[in-house]
């Protein structure tokens, strides 16, 4: 009974693994052309991954303590000792010792994928603030935009908000014939 639930568990679990592995090379590919929508999405689809590993996790830890206080175990007693011990069938013990590596084995992948993620996303978020840097720097040492070169003008600065030194022309939908250049 106990190695059927472990093995219905581990088996859910090496699923969302792998749907995490998977999402981690979507979040990548959404890093790289800065789809942040598509980052909002896959981050939430991670979330539920999460959230639903948790919950068969929580299943899992259950069910072996369960077990355990029927038999009479100690609750920190580890798999080993339960499959030496004889309680759960012997056909099941390799599928559940492979199940076991496999997901060791998916849970390093997933934190790789997610380090890698997270050097992408804090590339980016430099890449941003060096950016917002340079911009700050000419805005503070008064250099002048190309617009304020030509010797543009709004008409709104030159007459007050509610003066039209110029009327518009018909049918302009755009506030920028307000400039005069």
């Amino acid at each position: 009974m106990i190695g059927e639930k472990l093995l219905d568990a581990l088996t859910k679990i090496e699923k969302l693994y792998n749907n995490l592995i998977e999402l981690a090379s979507l979040k990548k590919e959404a890093i790289l052309i800065s789809d942040y929508d598509g980052l909002v999405r896959i981050t939430g689809q991670e979330q539920k991954s999460a959230s639903q590993i948790e919950s068969v996790e929580k299943e899992r830890a259950k069910a072996v303590e369960a077990f355990l206080k029927e038999k009479g175990l100690a609750p920190d007693t580890g798999l080993s000792v339960i499959i030496k011990g004889g309680h759960i069938r012997s056909e099941l013990v390799n599928d559940i010792n492979n199940l076991k590596e496999r997901i060791i084995s998916l849970s390093s992948e997933i934190k790789k994928r997610n380090e890698e993620n997270n050097a992408l996303i804090n590339s980016s978020r430099d890449i941003i603030e060096a950016s917002i840097g340079v911009i700050k720097n000419k805005i503070s040492a008064g250099s002048k935009s190309s617009l304020n070169k030509s010797g543009a003008y709004s008409n709104i600065s030159k007459t007050g908000a509610n003066k039209n030194a110029q009327a518009k022309p018909p049918g302009a939908d755009s506030c920028l014939l307000d400039f005069i250049v």
